[in-house]
């Protein structure tokens, strides 16, 4: 009788270990599962993002995360001279010319309309860092990527156009860099941060109400939710998390999938016809 007692004390325990262990994998699995919900949506839709090296770092995330998933089945296609010829797809090129903004601009409008001839649910463009250094107008480079937007929207009212922020580089190490901070040097790496600052700040307040893409906030917010900051004559501006980068500027894995997390929830999010807001 002892022995059947233990057995059921055995079977009954066993019985919570299991429960415990469901419920602990349903939760664990709600971010995947939103992720997997998300990436079912954004195979239906067919989307161009004109970039250059660090989009391609998130790319290669997003389809890393997508092959978690075997009934996802996005038609990833990087562009030349065609549109991709499957029904939905997700569509990239490498964009105009590093450090050459408004050549962004230029090449975006024209593949949109050449290529694809406008018959897309959602485009975005993204400069690079180089685009914006200590030097650049940064009110000449948004007024530029204002007008572009604008005129893409006139032509191709159906197309939802997500704004990316610029992104950003991160603080040097070493003892050069240490001593340099004591003495208050504004090393190059905060001067063209700072810039890169201000034309994001530009960019959010005026799209706040449209679809952003903010990977600036992304590459220097820690998990915690705490930013990576620095001071310049009394005013904090944001940087790149080492943890992120592997040669303060681009993305690694770690910081790529991230990126890849958020851009595919704003994908998925985005209507594809803004005027049905």
């Amino acid at each position: 009788m002892l022995h059947v007692k233990f057995l059921i004390l055995f079977l009954v325990a066993n019985l919570i270990s299991c429960t415990n262990n469901h419920k602990e994998g349903n939760t664990s699995m709600s971010a995947d599962e939103t992720i997997h919900r998300e990436l079912l949506q954004i195979q239906n839709k067919k989307i161009f993002f004109g970039h250059q090296s660090v989009g391609i770092n998130i790319i290669n995330s997003m389809k890393e995360i997508a092959s978690d998933y075997r009934d996802v089945k996005i038609n990833w296609s990087t562009i030349d001279n065609k549109s991709p010829e499957t029904e939905y797809y997700f569509s990239d090129a490498f964009i105009g010319q590093n450090t050459q903004p408004d050549s962004k601009c230029d090449a975006f409008t024209e593949k949109i309309g050449r290529i694809f001839s406008g018959k897309l649910d959602i485009a975005l463009m993204k400069f690079c860092y180089v685009d914006v250094d200590a030097g650049t107008n940064v009110d000449l480079v948004f007024k530029k990527y204002q007008a572009t937007i604008e005129t893409l929207k006139s032509k191709f009212p159906q197309i939802m156009f997500i704004h990316t922020t610029v992104p950003l580089n991160a603080k040097p190490t070493g003892i050069k860099q240490f001593i340099k901070s004591l003495i208050g040097y504004s090393s190059n790496y905060e001067l063209e941060n700072i810039k890169r600052n201000i034309f994001n700040s530009l960019l959010i307040e005026y799209y706040k109400t449209e679809p952003i893409f903010d990977l600036a906030g992304i590459e220097s917010t820690y998990p915690d939710g705490t930013r990576e900051t620095f001071s310049n004559n009394g005013k904090l501006y944001y940087s790149l998390i080492n943890e992120y980068t592997d040669d303060g500027g681009h993305l690694n894995a770690k910081g790529g999938r991230i990126a890849a997390e958020n851009l595919i929830h704003v994908l998925a999010s985005a209507k594809a016809d803004p005027l049905d807001k």
